[in-house]
């Protein structure tokens, strides 16, 4: 079988649909690659990639939905919450699901569309400054520093210089003169550094100016 006419009959009487509206199916829903489908018509993977082409189908990344598959049903919305843990780090990700830590840094990638170094930075930054914010109790000598940090804070200074490092989305839209749902779109895309941790997205300053120096 390798005619595109009888490959037309062959879908319709095997899945009830079109070849175009089957392969769409499977190139954007189902997520598989053209090997893939070529496997279930019996056919060169050359004959569906001509054909997707033709027929003008991208085809999206189905690796979320092979990764569920492999490792379980929720296993992508495990991960996720796994990499946004600051106290969590690839070599345990990779030892909870089985792998290695080089292989979750690639999951990493394929997930957040962007390379885990700058999330590995953001996080490191948060652990110290909750290790500051943990310290030891301040000696009575320097008094109570709470009308000194409202002071700072009302001058536009930060109260800490490691949180300092650290934005938030609207910070980031109002540094780039952007709108909060560009950057979190943009974010979610990868197109700018950082991390979702919590439910909420936080940016690396130094990262942000490397992204502009980059993209300018």
């Amino acid at each position: 079988m390798t005619s595109k006419t009888k490959l037309e009959s062959y879908v319709e009487v095997q899945f009830g649909t079109d070849l175009y509206g089957f392969i769409k199916q499977k190139a954007q829903v189902d997520g598989l690659y053209d090997h893939e489908i070529a496997s279930l018509l019996k056919v060169s993977h050359w004959m569906i990639t001509n054909l997707r082409n033709a027929y003008r189908i991208k085809r999206i990344d189905g690796f979320p939905r092979r990764f569920d598959r492999r490792y379980g049903k929720g296993s992508v919305e495990k991960f996720k919450k796994m990499a946004e843990n600051p106290d969590i780090t690839l070599t345990e990700i990779g030892r909870h699901f089985g792998f290695s830590k080089e292989y979750a840094r690639q999951v990493y990638q394929k997930i957040y569309g962007s390379a885990y170094t700058e999330a590995l930075r953001i996080k490191r930054l948060i652990k110290k400054d909750k290790g500051l914010s943990r310290g030891t109790k301040k000696p009575k000598q320097f008094g109570d520093l709470t009308q000194g940090n409202k002071k700072m804070k009302s001058m536009g200074l930060a109260e800490n210089p490691i949180l300092a490092q650290i934005m938030t989305t609207r910070e980031v839209a109002e540094y780039l003169k952007l709108h909060k749902i560009t950057i979190t779109n943009h974010a979610a895309k990868g197109l700018i550094p950082g991390i979702k941790i919590g439910g909420r997205w936080l940016f690396d300053k130094q990262a942000i100016d490397r992204w502009i120096r980059r993209t300018a």
